[in-house]
């Protein structure tokens, strides 16, 4: 007998969401990788104080908003919802790289 809280699924198929959904991945290794490399940038004091990462986004406090970022990502690591924020870390590095 099943239980009033639990639903009987049998003859229903796994929605597509659920069955296909991928192992989240650690972040943390490149999160160090990005925080040596930003830690580096500001003792050298080679960090700009503003930078146009696209169109619509201007960051006016790079340090803050890189730690903003870089706690963000490691407080979520590896779920896909916060993604934006390691996507913008790589962003920053990519750009003061070329800079």
């Amino acid at each position: 007998m099943i239980a009033s809280n639990e639903r009987d699924t049998a003859g229903y198929p796994t929605p597509a969401y659920l069955s296909n959904r991928k192992q989240q991945e650690n972040w943390l290794p490149e999160l160090e990788e990005l925080r040596a490399f930003f830690d580096e940038r500001a003792a050298n004091h080679t960090l700009p104080a503003t930078l146009r990462l696209n169109a619509w986004t201007v960051y006016e406090d790079v340090p803050k908003a890189i730690s903003f970022d870089m706690e963000r990502a490691a407080a979520h690591n590896g779920n896909l919802r916060y993604d934006a924020s390691l996507t913008r870390l790589r962003m920053v590095k990519q750009i003061i790289e070329s800079l």
